[in-house]
């Protein structure tokens, strides 16, 4: 069997079930991910489909022991998130980022997090969380290499405090 997704409109695939495993452990299919085994039509979430259902299940203890033994997770990452959120979404962001490490939002939109995990995992974890019409972009940012202009005197001090947090705690 193969399965087709559909995201905002556009359908990809058709996937395997190796292909679709893989998306599931990568978090590019979760649970609320529509599918179908049919490009036209019958498109319902992920988890309403016993087999994916199944992968999905078992995906989830498979990435527990994943990350208790991963040596990444004991680093710290400095991440930039642009977001474009309605307005439902925008008022609980923030908790959401919470759960990651303690979010700062210097600019509307613009959020400063220090976690533990990698870009794509914050994409996936947080996505689910968000509506079509909701946008986010994520850049893993090295003091070193960070650099703004004319963004306001406050903003300026956030920027340079959660910097330099970052350098000195390596």
């Amino acid at each position: 069997m193969s399965w087709f997704i559909k995201v905002r409109d556009v359908i990809y695939g058709p996937y395997s079930i190796e292909k679709m495993t893989q998306f599931a452990a990568e978090g590019r299919v979760s649970y609320k991910t529509m599918v179908s085994d049919n490009r036209e039509h019958g498109f319902q979430p992920a988890n309403d489909d016993p087999e994916l259902e199944y992968i999905l299940q078992n995906k989830d203890h498979v990435q527990t022991e994943r990350r208790s033994i991963s040596p990444q997770s004991q680093s710290q990452r400095m991440f930039i998130l642009y977001t474009r959120l309605s307005d439902n979404i925008s008022m609980e962001f923030g908790s959401h980022l919470r759960q990651f490490g303690d979010p700062l939002e210097p600019i509307p939109g613009v959020w400063l997090l220090r976690t533990a995990i990698s870009a794509d995992r914050l994409r996936n974890k947080l996505s689910r969380e968000l509506n079509a019409q909701d946008s986010l972009m994520i850049f893993e940012i090295n003091p070193d290499q960070a650099a703004w202009f004319n963004i306001g005197e406050i903003e300026d001090r956030q920027f340079r405090k959660f910097l330099n947090a970052v350098t000195t705690t390596h």
